[in-house]
């Protein structure tokens, strides 16, 4: 097998009796994370969809960014993750890995950012998710209508240095978004 790209662990655990309720690892060889969840979605939709470098169709819907699928089919429904594996592991016979987060925490954070959620939208019920970043958590609202796409209505960005906590509305794209994924496996 070539290992001359990179190497992604992809998590998903599952919150539903849909996807089985259990934890699985994709383990992923691809240049670059967009270019692994590009391959995680082909391999988990087989050939329903139609994936370009800039969309995902499936069944007329077009999701405009790997990560509006993921969103949409994944996070709603438990706990998904990308994580690149460092090259040094491969030279070792035994390493440990660090994906997931503890539930209670997220559901902490979640509260915390609704409070910023109801400074734009008072009455707001809208389900969320959490999406880890480098620099913090990323809370997503979002409101499933009919169809097969969520709609987020906003993103809160959480952070806490060590003594102060900050809130604030994140306005960025997917792409940014991208960027700013927490994607290392290994915790000291």
């Amino acid at each position: 097998m070539d290992h001359s790209g990179k190497q992604f662990l992809v998590y998903f655990k599952s919150q539903t009796c849909d996807f089985g309720g259990h934890a699985v690892v994709h383990i992923i060889n691809a240049e670059s994370t967009a270019e692994a969840i590009r391959k995680y979605i082909a391999y988990m939709a087989g050939d329903s969809c139609n994936i370009t470098d800039d969309s995902i169709i499936e069944d007329d819907v077009t999701y405009v960014h790997p990560l509006e699928y993921i969103e949409t089919w994944y996070l709603p429904y438990g706990e998904w993750q990308i994580r690149e594996i460092p090259n040094w592991i491969r030279e070792v016979s035994l390493a440990e890995v660090f994906c997931s987060y503890a539930d209670d925490s997220n559901t902490d954070t979640v509260h915390i950012c609704r409070k910023e959620l109801r400074k734009l939208y008072p009455n707001s019920r809208a389900r969320a998710f959490t999406w880890n970043l480098r620099h913090g958590k990323l809370v997503s609202f979002y409101l499933k209508p009919r169809g097969n796409k969520i709609k987020v209505v906003a993103r809160v960005l959480y952070d806490w240095d060590g003594h102060h906590e900050t809130v604030t509305m994140w306005p960025y794209d997917y792409e940014r978004l991208l960027s700013d994924l927490d994607t290392e496996v290994i915790r000291y």
